[in-house]
């Protein structure tokens, strides 16, 4: 029976080898796991933005076609949102005495971290 020996300069390196091929994949792991997580959070971000921007242009719409009867601070929840909204006298309506403008601004924020994610301003003919 013939008996292999690998010269006495190699002895080791197969096992040296494979800690490096596992260190590498273990990299590797490490970067696409990351990766595949920071694109999961980025894409519930754009999703919880777009139903913000939603609450606040149905907010605003609101707004823009009351007659003034109501409170000019109001605030209200949609979902895992919190709305504010405000109307008050625009800056330059407020120098003369007609009736002038109204600014509307309606702010979203999330009821969980109290992270303004829009805010939307519009102005409206004083009622």
């Amino acid at each position: 029976m013939m008996q292999f020996t690998l010269p006495k300069k190699r002895n080791g390196f197969a096992l040296v080898d494979a800690m490096v091929a596992l260190a590498i994949f273990a990299v590797m792991s490490a970067l696409l796991f990351q990766t595949v997580s920071s694109t999961a959070m980025a894409k519930r971000h754009l999703v919880d933005s777009r139903h913000a921007i939603m609450v606040a242009q149905s907010r605003l719409a609101e707004l823009q076609n009351e007659d003034g009867r109501y409170a000019l601070q109001t605030g209200g929840r949609s979902g895992q949102f919190n709305w504010r909204s405000n109307v008050e006298r625009f800056a330059d309506s407020a120098k003369d005495n007609s009736k002038g403008l109204e600014t509307i601004s309606v702010a979203v924020t999330d009821s969980g971290t109290g992270r303004v994610i829009v805010t939307l301003k519009s102005l409206r003919l004083a009622r």
